[in-house]
This record gives C-alpha cells, sequence and structure tokens, in this order.
C-alpha cells in the first residue's frame, strides 16, 4: 500500500538514518527513493528545522509510545524546499526496535496560496481604509468571512478577544447604533432573499451620522459557498455642504453665547443657594417649609452643573461614572421636577421590575430626564396633559426588529419620556437635534435641550431616538448599554 500512496513514507533508526523510503519522494522531493537511503534525516532537513526535529525523534524513542505532529521543511533535488505536514510514530514491531515511522504530506503549494491571500487581503485593508469604508463578507449560512478594522469602528463594535464569527453577532452592534434599526434589518433581510440583488441605501446612526451602504452577491466557485459583500462608508453628520455649514454656525454660536450666559447664571445662582441653605439650617427639622427649602437647593445645585456642561458643550466633557441602578435617580429627579411642571400637566414615573446595572454618571442622567420632560411640557398644549416617565429592561429585540433569533436576556435598560402633546411634525423631524433650534411656540424655549441630552447618551455609549406615536404625542427613547456582568464581578472583587 506505501508503494502506492503519493506522500512522503519514511522509516528510520534511532540515530535518525533514514531505512525506508517510499516512491512517494519522487513526486514530492523530486529525488528517487534509492538516493536517501542510508542518508541521515538532518541532511534533508532546513537548517532551521534539524534541533527541534531532533528533540522530537529523541522524545518518541525514549517514552515508546504516542506520536507527534508538526512542520518540516526538506530539501529537493533541486535545492529548493517542500514543506510537509508530517505526523511520526514510532514502530511497535519487535523486529524493528527504535524505529520510526514518518508520514509527510506536501502543503507548499497550499501554504503559497494563503500566503497570497493574506498579501491579497492586506492589500485590499489598505485600499478600503485609504476610502474610509468598513467591508463585511457573509455567506449564507450567516458564517463571517471576513471583516476590516473599519468595520469595527464604524460600528462602535471595539475589539472582541477572538474572531467574529456569526453575522448575528455584527447586526447586533449595527442595530444598537442605528437610528431606525427596523427599517436596516427589513434591507438585509431582503438582501437575503434575493440572492443576486445589487443594493445601494443609507441610514442613519442615532447620532444623526449618515452611513452610506452597498450590497453585492459575490460568485462562488463549485466547491465554495456564495457569500454577500456590503461597503459602508461614513459620509458624516448630513447630506449636503450647506447642511453642514449651518451645523458649524450653529455650535459656533452656542461656543459664544454660553461662556457669558453660564457665568451671569452662575452668579445668581450662588446668592439663591446660599439663602436656600441659610433657610434651612433655621428650620427645624420638622417644619413644613424644611423639605422645600431642601428641593430649592438641590434645584440650585443641578442648575448650576447644568451650566457648566453647557458651557464644556464644545470640548469633550468628562463625566463621573459608576455602576449603579437608576430607578431612584429617576424618581427623585421626577420628584423635584414636580414642582417646575404646571399642575395641570399630569407628571408620572414607573419602573420595572428586573433593570439592570448600567455605567453612568448620576448628574447626568439627571440632566437627561430634565430636558426631556421640560421638553414634553412645552410640546402640550395649553399646559395640558400627561408626561410619563418609563424605565424598562431592554435588549435589541424588544425594539421588534430582530425576531425571535435574538430573544435573550435584557442588553441594557430603555427610558422613555411620553407626552400627549401633538406630536413631531415630519417636516422638522431631521433637524430636532439641531442646536436653537425649537418646534414650540413658546418664548422660553432656546432649543437646545434635545441637543445637550442627545450629546450625553452618546457619550454614555446609548443612543436616543424619537417616535411619534400612532395617536397622540412623541416617544423620546434613551437606551442605555447594561454592564458587562464579567467587569461587574471583576469591579467587585477584593
Amino acid at each position: 500500500m506505501l508503494e502506492q500512496i503519493a506522500d512522503l513514507v519514511l522509516v528510520t533508526d534511532a540515530q535518525g538514518v533514514i531505512e525506508y523510503v517510499s516512491p512517494g519522494s519522487e513526486r514530492t522531493l523530486r529525488l528517487a527513493p534509492a538516493s536517501l537511503l542510508g542518508t541521515a534525516l538532518g541532511q534533508v532537513l532546513h537548517e532551521d528545522d534539524r534541533a527541534s526535529a531532533h528533540v522530537e525523534l529523541e522524545q518518541l524513542i525514549a517514552t515508546r509510545i504516542g506520536d507527534f505532529e508538526c512542520e518540516w521543511r526538506l530539501r529537493r533535488g533541486d535545492g529548493s524546499y517542500a514543506l510537509l505536514d508530517v505526523r511520526a510514530c514510532r514502530i511497535s514491531d519487535p523486529t524493528h526496535p527504535r524505529r520510526v515511522l514518518i508520514h509527510g504530506r506536501d502543503i507548499s503549494r497550499q501554504k503559497r496560496t494563503e500566503g497570497r491571500l493574506t498579501f491579497v487581503r492586506s492589500i485590499f485593508d489598505h485600499l478600503y481604509a485609504a476610502c474610509r469604508a468598513g467591508v463585511l463578507v457573509v455567506a449564507e449560512s450567516g458564517d463571517v468571512r471576513y471583516y476590516n478594522k473599519l468595520m469595527l469602528e464604524m460600528w462602535d463594535i471595539g475589539r472582541p478577544e477572538g474572531l467574529i464569527r456569526s453575522e448575528l453577532e455584527i447586526w447586533r452592534h449595527v442595530l444598537r447604533v442605528l437610528g431606525d434599526p427596523g427599517q436596516f434589518l427589513e434591507t438585509v433581510r431582503e438582501l437575503a432573499r434575493d440572492r443576486g440583488r445589487v443594493h445601494t441605501w443609507r441610514v442613519l446612526t442615532s447620532t444623526q451620522r449618515t452611513i452610506e451602504c452597498y450590497s453585492a452577491p459575490l460568485s462562488a466557485g463549485a466547491d465554495s459557498e456564495a457569500c454577500r459583500f456590503y461597503c459602508f462608508r461614513d459620509v458624516g453628520y448630513e447630506t449636503s455642504p450647506a447642511e453642514g455649514i449651518r451645523r458649524l454656525h450653529g455650535l459656533a454660536t452656542i461656543g459664544r453665547v454660553a461662556l457669558g450666559v453660564g457665568r451671569e447664571l452662575q452668579n445668581v445662582l450662588i446668592p439663591v443657594g446660599a439663602h436656600a441653605q441659610l433657610l434651612g439650617s433655621e428650620l427645624s427639622k420638622s417644619h413644613p417649609l424644611q423639605e422645600h427649602a431642601t428641593h430649592i437647593l438641590r434645584a440650585t445645585q443641578r442648575c448650576r452643573g447644568l451650566i457648566e456642561q453647557l458651557i464644556s458643550a464644545g470640548r469633550e466633557a468628562t463625566v463621573q461614572r459608576r455602576a449603579l441602578p437608576i430607578g431612584g435617580v429617576v424618581r427623585e429627579t421626577v420628584g423635584l421636577l414636580r414642582a417646575a411642571v404646571p399642575r395641570t400637566i399630569d407628571l408620572s414615573v414607573a419602573v420595572s421590575a428586573g433593570i439592570p446595572l448600567v455605567e453612568v454618571d448620576p448628574a447626568s442622567i439627571e440632566q437627561i430626564i430634565f430636558n426631556l420632560v421640560l421638553n414634553a411640557a412645552q410640546a402640550l398644549p395649553r399646559e395640558e396633559g400627561k408626561i410619563t416617565v418609563t424605565v424598562t429592561p431592554h435588549s435589541v429585540a424588544n425594539a421588534g426588529s430582530l425576531g425571535a433569533q435574538f430573544d435573550g436576556e435584557a442588553s441594557g435598560l430603555r427610558l422613555t419620556v411620553r407626552d400627549s402633546g401633538e406630536g413631531v411634525d415630519p417636516a422638522v423631524a431631521e433637524r430636532i437635534y439641531d442646536p436653537w433650534f425649537s418646534s414650540s411656540r413658546r418664548s422660553d424655549s432656546c432649543g437646545l435641550g434635545l441637543t445637550i441630552a442627545r450629546d450625553l447618551v452618546v457619550r454614555h455609549g446609548g443612543h436616543i431616538s424619537v417616535e411619534r406615536l400612532p395617536t397622540v404625542g412623541t416617544a423620546v427613547h434613551v437606551d442605555l448599554p447594561a454592564v458587562d456582568p464579567a467587569n461587574e464581578r471583576q469591579s467587585s472583587a477584593p
């Protein structure tokens, strides 16, 4: 049987001298079997492989049982080297003690092909990096065949510990970033059904970045699984130069105005807080006005924190985050807001059970709730209606876009502020996050509430979206990721 196989088969003695060579040497090493008989194996091995091969063979002979696998480079008749996938074992025949059987399969061509593919892949990586495009290739089975570094950066996937193998894992991250995950997922499903379709479309992220998407089928050979190619290019926060200039002018206005106005407001709030503190110290703890004095002092402190963050709106703010259940923060903040919202508005709060821990800055969460509730109050006609603040466990599946295949534990929480107003006009929906823009007719609406809230949510790794309710009113959703249980255990370890 050994005479028929194309692979190389050798038998050596305890000193590594070759005693048998199969005819496969002519194909593998381009040498006749007779030319190798009596030759020491080390003379045929590449000099960099000799030391390790000597150790491996000695250990194999000493243990008498077992085998080993490795890769060796053996010299061909023309002086070049063949790379062999080698498996060696000791012969148990008593008539041939301390003999070793070596089987080698030539993998030189396979390695050259892998090297060329690595080279081509490197070229494509540089090509897509030059045009700032994220690339993803997935097979029909749902296995990920390729993705580049920009794909991870564009969709805030981070750096996974190992390779991402599943298409579903990629889409989980993508959907969390998008403003309308349901529409994107439906497009991906249509492309999966129509295998030959080439499609180009655009999507908006929750931070109003525009991503240009392209997808096309990849032709497959007879023995290869068909794949689909995706290319994503970030074209910025706006779709036209004029819109980009308008946004820059708005942000520049914030920088100029906020500093002066903020300092003046701080000067006003200092005596207000001091008088509230003095009033509280003069009153007994059981006095009915003691609670009001405490509320005034807390509200003053929060307003000063708001002004500090407004002043720093033009630079990256540093927030002090810690893992906590935010139910208590939400209830306390809504309680303070009851004094700021007209009594004709029904303001309620509901926190569901099983809310996961989130890593947040409590002051930022309070500010987000303040901005969203006051925005909702301004949207109510004649200062009458209902505002509901809810906190619920939330996963991507809860968004109603993924289906049963993504069911599982909540991956975060959703803070929602609903009002019974007239809803957001679709004509201005794209501008609701712009600084100084407001659809409210009230003169005290400055148009900064959603702008600041969105920036704070993004800094916490979450996203914000606005939903026009089917009947009446608007719902603003803030989705925040839960604390990684592994990180939570690590941080709580002594």
